[in-house]
């Protein structure tokens, strides 16, 4: 079974198994959430950083 979800909810994300970050409209990053979170273009496009 596939589920997708939207949201712009770290906490929710933790709960899947494969994230793929989009900006504007661009698929930037994909994988497990905790190799996405430290990827410097999620960082860049999310945080500023």
């Amino acid at each position: 079974m596939t589920l997708l979800l939207v949201s712009h909810d770290m906490e929710l994300m933790t709960i899947a198994s494969t994230i793929h970050v989009l900006c504007f409209g661009e698929i930037i990053a994909g994988g497990a959430f905790d190799a996405v979170r430290e990827d410097p273009r999620v960082r860049e496009a999310y945080l500023g950083a």
